[in-house]
């Protein structure tokens, strides 16, 4: 990432790692486990779902279908993602039946 002006521009690998980033510690033994493992989680995909929308902003007119559509693959895998570590939580923090 670097500075132009009062505009950021982003290495076009930035979003892409971000979302390997928070796809593979989403799926690291025991994250959901440790304190903080829900928080953490959370940013991670909060970090890459912001790094996948200012790629498609910046791109947006300038893209290929095929980049276009790798960026909504990857919101969609990371909404789905929360989604399912959402639910999993849920489910560890309700009390037993």
């Amino acid at each position: 990432m670097a500075q132009l002006g009062l505009r950021t521009v982003h290495d076009p690998r930035d979003w892409r790692e971000l979302v390997e980033a928070a796809l593979v510690q989403e799926g690291s033994e025991g994250v959901g486990q440790r304190v903080g493992g829900q928080q953490i989680f959370q940013q991670c995909i909060r970090d890459a779902q912001d790094a996948v929308m200012e790629e498609l902003e910046d791109t947006f007119q300038t893209a290929r279908p095929t980049e276009r559509q790798s960026l909504i693959n990857a919101i969609n895998a990371l909404r789905e993602q929360r989604r399912l570590k959402n639910a999993e939580h849920r489910v560890l923090q309700s009390p037993a039946a």
